[in-house]
């Protein structure tokens, strides 16, 4: 599949009387037009692994949502004929737990590359007016913090915390992040969950049609309580010239480039 079947994203025509359907990865879509009026039928697999993709199939007709799927219906004064589909980052942060646990040598430096499931929005109309914001994939609720009072609800996942770029799949529901380790601390560094920023970094896509977010720095030093957390505004060299798509959802926490490293490790 070369880079231009891959990108899924982007400006489309919608036919009166008529539809659009997606299918990303476990994530199916239709987007259907009527006069002043749009319609959304929407799925999500079981499986959370698919990388199967087709982007913008026509249809002739507005269907009868299916009955395991949600129908949502949106009315516009001048339902223009485009909508504009748009990668997204979940709008929490996501805890990724290795599924080996990773301890980084002291004086060590690592990068590891971490995939996340993505959101869909669709706007419609010339004026892209936003009219829904899915997850392509079910994520469960997590709790990120000391106790029941201090921390902050997010999204859990599992992760291999790959070291090698090659041997981590690229799925088109997905994005990559990069994520650099340094221990300059004279204790090995137990990776065990990572919390990631994902609100907080923009959307890129490299030659390849893939996606990437931007990339996060996390610096352990010996004495404990400094800023230790840095969000690149790139994806890092491994993306190449990747062009920016997507923008974050919010400015970077301010506790979490203070607290640095315990909000992202705990």
């Amino acid at each position: 599949m070369d880079a231009k079947e891959r990108i899924w994203w982007g400006r489309f025509s919608v036919p009166l009387h008529g539809g659009l359907g997606w299918r990303i990865g476990p994530f199916e879509l239709g987007v259907f037009r009527e006069d002043r009026e749009y319609r959304i039928h929407h799925f999500r697999g079981e499986d959370p692994l698919s990388d199967v993709l087709s982007a913008a199939e026509p249809r002739e007709d507005v269907p009868e949502c299916p009955e395991e799927w949600s129908a949502l219906r949106f009315a516009l004064g001048e339902a223009g004929g485009t909508v504009l589909l748009e990668p997204a980052g979940p709008d929490r942060t996501v805890v990724s737990r290795p599924e080996t646990p990773l301890g980084v040598l002291p004086g060590e430096r690592v990068d590891l590359y971490v995939s996340t499931p993505l959101w869909v929005r669709v706007y419609a109309g010339e004026a892209a007016l936003p009219i829904v914001d899915l997850p392509s994939v079910r994520i469960s609720d997590t709790w990120f913090g000391r106790d029941t009072r201090e921390g902050m609800l997010c999204y859990a996942t599992r992760t291999a915390a790959r070291l090698h770029l090659d041997n981590l799949p690229l799925r088109p529901h997905r994005a990559v992040t990069k994520v650099t380790v340094e221990n300059r601390a004279s204790a090995i560094l137990q990776i065990e969950r990572l919390n990631l920023p994902m609100p907080s970094l923009g959307l890129f896509s490299d030659a390849a049609g893939h996606l990437w977010t931007a990339s996060v720095t996390i610096r352990h030093e010996e004495r404990s309580g400094e800023s230790a957390v840095s969000l690149g505004t790139t994806p890092g060299r491994e993306a190449g010239e990747a062009n920016p798509i997507s923008e974050p959802r919010e400015s970077p926490h301010k506790g979490l480039l203070q607290k640095g490293l315990g909000a992202l490790l705990g």
